[in-house]
């Protein structure tokens, strides 16, 4: 982790089902939700991405939930754009800390749900997260398969961390980077607030 600390961003999670969902009768057709996807992005779309996250993203908000073991509920979101250009697709939710729960110091949104995954993954015996951690360059194998990454540490020293199964690098947004935003979304660079924080 680049931050002093675990960071996430917004509040909401989406998800095709949901307890709250059947409960007010809230339904998506998954395969309208993919058409409406596509078309709407241009076709500039991963399709077998789509799918992966269609296809699971229930059950990993389902097990996101068990996760929490019973300290926080997932409640789906009302409000939503239903306009004549085109509609939103119910299935937004939030994590709230159960009332009177003091399990976790973050009571609302992803820093809810990073705080629950952070636990999570310290109960592995050997898992460690590393702050104030920046990953600078990647290292692939024979194959071209990234199976490292060297990164400079807190303490000013570059380190190599290895994959065992694989290397997932989770970037966040390009909000910092005033190069990448002038090559891929030049439309960023207009207003003169940046909402960007580390």
């Amino acid at each position: 982790e680049k931050y002093q600390n675990i960071v996430a961003r917004v509040a909401q999670i989406a998800c095709l089902t949901s307890p709250d969902m059947e409960k007010y009768g809230v339904t998506v057709d998954k395969r309208q939700l993919a058409r409406d996807w596509m078309r709407i992005s241009g076709s500039r779309v991963k399709e077998e991405l789509l799918w992966l996250y269609l296809n699971n993203c229930s059950y990993v908000v389902k097990w996101i939930t068990e996760l929490g073991h019973g300290e926080m509920e997932l409640h789906l979101l009302g409000c939503r754009y239903k306009g004549p250009d085109f509609t939103e697709y119910g299935g937004t939710h939030c994590f709230d800390l159960r009332e009177g729960s003091t399990k976790y110091k973050n009571r609302h949104g992803m820093m809810l749900v990073a705080e629950v995954l952070e636990e999570h993954c310290l109960e592995g015996k050997d898992n460690k997260i590393f702050c104030n951690t920046e990953a600078k360059y990647l290292e692939k194998n024979a194959d071209g398969r990234v199976v490292s990454c060297i990164a400079l540490c807190e303490d000013g020293k570059y380190r190599r961390f290895c994959g065992s199964k694989a290397v997932i690098l989770a970037t966040g947004d390009i909000g910092s980077n005033r190069e990448m935003m002038r090559t891929f979304c030049p439309l960023a660079l207009i207003p003169k607030h940046n909402g960007y924080v580390p």
